[in-house]
């Protein structure tokens, strides 16, 4: 069935479609979505997402494939779906064929539009059961230093979760360090969510973390957040969020000290990414955090990963990660970083 709404259609009857396509996407999708490529191939299938300048689509033969988003050329489906464009407006609605070419049609509760396919930059069914809205990817690395005398291995957890007006993620990391004379351990919780605001380039942070670090003294640190965060750049190849707000901490050393404080909070996060042989994709994330209550102390974390995709859903990665205090206590340094090479395996 394909969906091709006349401009004059009313309001009330799109959400009537839209109400009727919602309870058809309560159930399980059956793969009966239509992709047109470039070369004018026609595959039946279901759309699994389209985010990262990648359409993942699910196929009966071929399984579920990743489709340069450039090579698609009609998208059409019976069922709803949340649309995000370059401009950050965010809709809730079936996709279909467009009169214009190289457009998509997007149906919503309150008409149609048209949009040129490289004005989508991400694009989710709202599923309602749980395992089609949840991404799990596991990582894990190892770096060997014989200069220095020195290992490193990580293990890291990523689970996130999207919904209609938020996105959630779960990030676990362990790193152990082995050196000549000793051996150094840092762990690290995140659990943040993102809270679209009216305006569609804005969202709310909400976040909490615990970690513990040999290197830097600290036994224990659990933070509590809350932020306000804006997309400077969201297309299909380049994205930069920033978010500001601020944090508290409760820490114990490991010389058993407990300490309470606030402190601001900063996050800078660029993602990249190319199709272009070889493919691609660099993720980094910056944090700051200035003390409030500890005036002159700065804290900041980071890290960066170039990956690559070596087979479907495995990559090869090479990761560096830092972490500063400046007010660690004797019983540590003021800095920890590491780099590692390693593998990635989504889900």
């Amino acid at each position: 069935m394909l969906l091709s709404i006349e401009r004059k259609t009313s309001s009330c009857g799109v959400a009537a479609i839209i109400l009727l396509l919602f309870c058809l996407g309560a159930q399980a999708r059956p793969k009966t979505d239509t992709l047109v490529l470039a070369n004018g191939d026609k595959v039946t299938g279901a759309i699994k997402r389209m985010e990262n300048g990648l359409l993942r689509y699910s196929t009966q033969s071929m399984g579920t494939v990743s489709v340069e988003w450039d090579d698609v050329r009609e998208l059409d489906s019976n069922y709803l779906f949340r649309v995000r464009t370059v401009g950050g407006k965010r809709y809730f609605g079936a996709i279909g064929r467009s009169p214009l070419e190289g457009h998509i049609q997007v149906v919503h509760a309150g008409g149609t539009e048209d949009y040129p396919f490289m004005d989508v930059v991400a694009m989710r069914p709202i599923d309602t059961r749980l395992e089609d809205r949840l991404e799990t990817v596991i990582s894990a690395g190892y770096s060997d230093f014989k200069a220095s005398d020195s290992s490193t291995a990580t293990m890291g957890l990523t689970i996130s979760y999207a919904d209609e007006l938020s996105e959630n993620v779960l990030d676990a990391r362990s790193v152990v360090t082995d050196n000549a004379d000793e051996t150094n351990t840092s762990n690290r919780v995140d659990l943040s969510r993102r809270k679209l605001r009216d305006n569609p380039r804005y969202f709310n942070r909400y976040g909490a973390s615990w970690e513990s670090n040999d290197e830097l003294a600290i036994d224990s640190r659990l933070g509590l957040s809350y932020g306000i965060g804006r997309h400077f750049i969201d297309s299909n190849r380049t994205k930069l969020a920033i978010t500001a707000g601020l944090q508290g901490l409760t820490e114990e050393d490991s010389l058993g000290e407990t300490t309470d404080s606030l402190e601001g909070m900063l996050i800078f996060k660029f993602n990249t990414w190319r199709f272009e042989a070889p493919e691609l994709s660099l993720e980094s994330s910056l944090r700051v955090y200035p003390g409030i209550t500890e005036s002159g102390r700065y804290r900041a974390d980071g890290d960066i990963t170039l990956s690559w995709e070596i087979i479907e859903d495995f990559n090869l990665n090479i990761t560096a990660f830092g972490n500063f205090d400046s007010e660690s206590n004797e019983e540590g340094d003021d800095y920890d970083y590491g780099i590692t090479t390693g593998v990635e395996w989504e889900l």
